[in-house]
């Protein structure tokens, strides 16, 4: 290889490495007041105080917070919730810790901050919060609490928040919530215990709740839906997320619920569903009761879901499916039944589902389709994968017929298997069963002349010897048949020739001159020797063959040597200036990553469903992405107003 393709890829790496550190550089220098490129703004800020974000970045803070800061964002090393850390921030309407180390907090941290509206700590070591710490947040509206290690709920955490809104403690280690915990949370619309240890919950947990409108618990090992939920005071309730538990019935509320517009209860362990589930749910929009146990579903079960838009009962067992099994289902247009045991599907099964547009069907155990079916599909959405269908002709015509790219891996016969049904052509599919018959032969046409390889017909097995038609002329044979032994046996080594056969023995005697007259010359020799017809020696063509083979098997060795090194070389020459540099690259950004954790500048969003947004300090040192909480409050549907911000 040359040494040009060498030389440019390490110039490249020098270039890339040199760019890197440039930038790490420049993005980690953290801002210096005593420097002159920041006198000014220091001055500046000295001088008249604009409201905005502070960033916090140790414990304690080295200076008292501006009276005008309306946004707080604590990061880096801040191990404890002091007492003072907000102190003189009247002001303050929104805090963040995110992403820090911090484990343990005092009970009057928020002592000084009664305007708080907003506050979120998240991605921390804390194990436990003392009760009453949010006594005195009688404005907080959004308290976020996720991905910390809290192991418990007591019963006066949340005591005096009276106009809280949403409360997310999802993705912790709790295990119980005391008794009244929640009482004093009567404007909750918004409550989240997903991803906790959870086993169950103490009666008349949710009863204060009545305008609560979202409720999740999914992730955790709950046996049953708690009975205060049915009990009909949350008759605001819109949304019930009980996914991934261990849920073995569905009890039906006291009351119907008027409001409840979305219920999963995916990844459970139902087996039935009650019978009057649709009066009791009459406004439901979504269903979800994927991997569970169910196994039938009964005739007018759905009857009354006439706002059912999306339903999912793909991942259970069921087997069959009649013609009353989705009545009433007017408005549904999407219909989830992957994953199931349904051998067969009758002609009007959906046909009352009028608004259908997704079908999903796959990984089941059809084998077939008929017309009418397919001609129910219409123009829908529908996923036919994963079943074991049967490919033949007719089946190759329906779908054809169809006009639609449907997705159909042939299972039998064992011939096309784990094919498309699309790739096989109606030649595979529908071969001829019967063939043509052959024209009869003809008398006037002569019979086969017989060859060396085959035997000949039995016809030929009546008609006399030679020998017994011409005595006189035979009699003088037997010296010339008694030469060919001696002949045979004095060279061994030499085999008869394969030429000579008996077809061509007697058609030169019947072309010879017959004269029973003359006697014949047992001495006569032929006119061709037996050497000529001789093969040559077996061994010299073995030889010779091999010596040949041996010589092209050098030549194409030696040639697909070449090529590999032609080939290597050329793409050598492409790709090591390309992946190296990257490599090196890879290698910075990872030591950066490192280099800035531990100085503490960056903050990892953890919640997956807020967008991050770049903030920008009082001094515009830095750019920092936090999560999009809202700037502005909405009032909540319980109250005449919205919340006005502070003088």
């Amino acid at each position: 290889m040359s040494t040009k393709p060498a030389g440019n890829m390490f110039w490249g790496c020098i270039t890339i490495c040199v760019l890197a550190l440039a930038l790490q550089v420049y993005s980690s220098q953290p801002c210096d007041t005593s420097s002159s490129s920041c006198s000014s703004s220091s001055s500046s800020s000295s001088s008249s105080c604009v409201p905005g974000i502070h960033i916090v970045r140790d414990s304690p803070p080295n200076e008292t917070l501006p009276a005008c800061v309306t946004k707080l964002l604590v990061q880096g090393e801040v191990r404890t919730l002091w007492s003072g850390t907000f102190a003189g921030s009247l002001l303050l309407e929104r805090v963040e810790f995110i992403g820090t180390s911090t484990a343990t907090a005092e009970v009057d941290a928020f002592q000084s901050s009664p305007n708080l509206k907003i506050l979120e700590i998240s991605g921390t070591q804390i194990e436990s919060l003392p009760e009453g710490i949010f006594g005195n947040l009688a404005e907080l509206v959004l308290l976020y609490l996720t991905d910390n290690k809290l192991q418990s709920v007591g019963a006066e955490l949340f005591r005096g928040l009276g106009r809280l809104r949403e409360l997310r403690l999802e993705r912790n280690r709790i295990t119980s919530v005391s008794p009244g915990a929640l009482k004093d949370l009567g404007q909750l619309q918004d409550l989240d215990l997903s991803q906790n240890a959870l086993k169950d919950f103490p009666p008349d947990l949710f009863a204060e709740l009545s305008g609560l409108q979202r409720l999740r618990a999914s992730g955790n090992q709950l046996a049953s839906i708690p009975q205060d939920i049915w009990s009909g005071r949350l008759t605001n309730l819109q949304l019930i997320d009980m996914q991934c538990n261990r849920i073995t019935d569905l009890d039906t509320p006291a009351s119907p619920h008027l409001k409840l517009q979305q219920l999963f209860l995916g990844y459970n362990q139902l087996r039935e569903l009650p019978g009057d589930l649709s009066t009791h749910f009459p406004t439901l929009a979504k269903l979800g009761l994927h991997r569970n146990i169910i196994s039938t579903l009964p005739d007018g079960l759905f009857g009354k879901l006439t706002e059912l838009e999306w339903l999912d009962i793909s991942e259970n067992q069921i087997a069959s499916l009649t013609q009353g099994s989705f009545e009433g289902l007017g408005k549904l247009t999407e219909l989830n039944l992957g994953g199931n045991q349904i051998e067969s599907l009758s002609d009007d099964v959906f046909k009352h589902l009028p608004s259908l547009q997704c079908l999903n069907l796959s990984q089941n155990k059809l084998s077939s389709l008929n017309g009418a079916l397919l001609g129910e599909f219409g123009n829908w959405r529908v996923l036919l994968h994963g079943n074991s269908w049967h490919c033949d002709c007719e089946l190759k015509e329906l779908i054809s017929s169809a006009q639609k790219n449907y997705t159909i891996v042939c299972e039998h016969p064992v011939e096309v298997r784990n094919q498309s049904l699309s790739e096989l052509g109606k030649e595979v599919l529908c071969p001829t069963t019967t063939s043509a018959p052959s024209p009869p032969a003809s008398a006037s046409s002569p019979p086969a002349a017989p060859t060396a390889s085959t035997p000949s017909p039995p016809a030929s097995a009546p008609s006399p010897p030679a020998s017994a038609q011409s005595p006189p002329a035979s009699a003088p044979s037997p010296p010339a048949s008694a030469q060919s032994p001696a002949v045979s046996a004095s060279s061994p080594a030499r085999s008869s020739p394969p030429t000579q056969s008996a077809d061509s023995k007697t058609t030169s005697d019947s072309n010879a001159p017959s004269d029973s007259n003359a006697p014949s010359d047992p001495n006569a020799s032929s006119p061709i020797s037996n050497d000529s017809l001789a093969p040559p020696p077996q061994e010299q063509i073995k030889e010779s063959r091999g010596a040949a083979s041996h010589n092209g098997n050098k030549k194409m060795e030696s040639e697909e040597s070449e090529g590999d090194d032609l080939n290597w070389s050329s793409l050598s020459k492409v790709i090591l200036p390309i992946i190296v540099p990257l490599l090196v690259l890879l290698f910075l950004f990872v030591l950066s990553r490192v280099y800035t954790r531990t100085r503490g500048y960056t903050v990892r969003p953890l919640d997956p469903r807020l967008k991050p947004v770049k903030m920008v300090d009082d001094e515009n040192v830095k750019l920092l992405f936090v999560h999009d909480l809202p700037e502005t409050i909405p009032a909540p549907q319980p109250l005449p107003a919205p919340l006005s911000s502070p003088n």
